[in-house]
């Protein structure tokens, strides 16, 4: 039981060091502000469905998708129908 518990500590000690060091390292390769000004600015992160429908072949649309709303009378026609 001691070394079990030993062992579950020695993992996350060794777990969060190696996240820290990632975060580190990846951050020492941020460019500085002062240096910024030849690169291009980052393109704004698509959203999942964006990414998604790429991979399964779908053309992106500019124009907002609309959906046309049902006259107000609707609901009593399908009442009357049934």
């Amino acid at each position: 039981m001691k070394r079990l518990a030993i062992l579950t500590v020695l993992v996350a000690a060794v777990g969060l060091g190696l996240a820290l060091w990632l975060r580190l390292s990846d951050r020492a390769q941020i460019p500085s502000p002062k240096h910024s000004s030849s690169l291009p600015p980052p393109e704004p992160e698509k959203p999942v469905g964006w990414v998604f429908g790429r991979l399964i072949g779908v053309q992106p649309s500019s124009e907002p998708i609309s959906v046309p709303m049902p006259p107000p009378d609707y609901a009593d026609r399908l009442r009357r129908q049934e």
